[in-house]
Formats: structure tokens, sequence, C-alpha cells
């Protein structure tokens, strides 16, 4: 048996961990950034407060969920595992949502280019800075869901108990 694997090399659990730190780090970043009382606009499209203040509701469910999670699979209980693994997926649809929203409706050329290079060719600089938003943007996206998956993963084999019969082999591995 070989276990739930991420990325094809590390083991299952890495995954909880990586996607704690991506909540942890996506709440520190979305509440130093976010306002109640102001808009926001990114390349062009504003944000409401309501929408921000959602967003930021969202991300700080992440850390908690995370932790509780760790536990989860540390001592096998697979519904901490299992929820935080919707929460990934949730959050990976509404980020996929939310980019979509930015390339379809906003200008996300001109908020990266500078605006001389715009002016002498919008075509050409327009087409490989949207190509690369889009490459780059899809690389994240697709990691964040490949790591939701196997959160989802992890809480199956923890609700199998598949790790259960390894657990005869503890007595003879000596432990330093």
């Amino acid at each position: 048996m070989t276990g739930v694997k991420f990325l094809g090399v590390f083991p299952g659990g890495v995954s909880i961990i990586l996607a704690f730190t991506f909540c942890v780090v996506r709440a520190l970043v979305l509440l130093c950034e976010l306002s109640s009382y102001d808009g926001y606009q990114i390349a062009g499209v504003h944000f409401s407060e309501i929408f921000q203040t959602a967003v930021a509701t969202l991300a700080l469910v992440g850390p908690p969920m995370g932790i509780v999670a760790g536990f989860g699979h540390m001592f096998r209980m697979p519904q901490h595992v299992r929820s935080f693994s919707r929460y990934l997926f949730f959050v990976t649809l509404a980020e996929i949502g939310t980019a979509l929203y930015l390339l379809i409706g906003g200008g996300v050329c001109a908020a990266v280019a500078h605006e001389v290079l715009v002016h002498r060719g919008p075509v050409f600089v327009c087409l490989f800075v949207n190509i690369g938003t889009t490459f780059w943007g899809a690389v994240l996206l697709g990691l964040e869901g490949a790591i939701a998956f196997t959160v989802h993963q992890q809480a199956d084999a923890c609700e199998k108990g598949e790790q259960a019969d390894m657990l005869r082999y503890a007595s003879a591995v000596p432990h330093h």
C-alpha cells in the first residue's frame, strides 16, 4: 500500500500543511489589504465593501479549519479533514470566479504594462500580458485545486482506515 501522494512525491499529509499555509497567507494578505469602509479596485474592476467583507470573512475561516484538519489527520477524525477539503474546494471555485471576472471585465494590461508600451503597440503588448496572466493564474489555481483534491483523498483514506494496517509494525521500529 502506497497511501495518498501529493504531486506524486510527497505524503498526502503534506497537502494539509500546505493548504493551511496557503490559508494563513491568504488571510493575512486579505486582512491587511481589504477594507469594509472603502471600495477596492484591482485592474480596473471595483469591488464593493460588502464583497470585501465577505471575502475577508471567508479567509478568516480557513486557518482554524486547517488546524482542526491537521488534528483530524493525526488522530483519524475524517469529518474534520473532509470539512476542510470542502472549504478548500469552495475557496478555489470562488477564486476561479474572481479571476475570470478580473480577466473579462478588467484592464489587466493597463494595470501591469507601462503606459508607454501600451501606447506604442497595445494589441501586441496586451496579448502577451493577458496570456501570461492567464497562464500563471491557471497554474496557481490548478495547484490550489490539486491541494484541495489531495486533502479530499486524505479524508477518504482516513475514513477507510487505510493506515491501520501499518500500526501492527509500530513495535518493530525502534524509536530514538
